[in-house]
């Protein structure tokens, strides 16, 4: 029984092998071919004139508005302290304080 248990395992063993190998071989040719159509294409470009940003406009005043609107925002970005960090009770008389300011406004 023993020795039965010994070959299935061997030959299991040998199956996963030889699976493995047949699907190394298979991942190779893929990866070879796919490699051979990469560099098709590469070299369909380059005859192509290669430039890949010939295409788009080159606005270099919407580019400076940009790079304003995006520094602008990149300064506000600062962390700003919230309510939440204050007790209770301060938060009480900030919200009597601003209701008496309405009344008085109002009045």
């Amino acid at each position: 029984v023993y020795l039965d248990i010994l070959k299935q395992s061997k030959a299991r063993k040998a199956t996963r092998s030889a699976q493995k190998e047949e699907d190394m071989t298979e991942l190779d040719s893929i990866n070879a071919a796919f490699q051979m159509h990469v560099n098709r294409l590469d070299t369909a470009d380059r005859e192509a004139g290669g430039d890949k940003q010939a295409h788009l406009p080159q606005d270099t005043a919407t580019d400076a508005s940009y790079d304003d609107a995006v520094s602008a925002v990149k300064g506000e970005a600062k962390a700003q302290p919230t309510d939440e960090a204050k007790d209770p009770e301060k938060l009480a008389r900030q919200a009597l304080a601003r209701l008496e300011e309405l009344e008085a406004q109002r009045a």
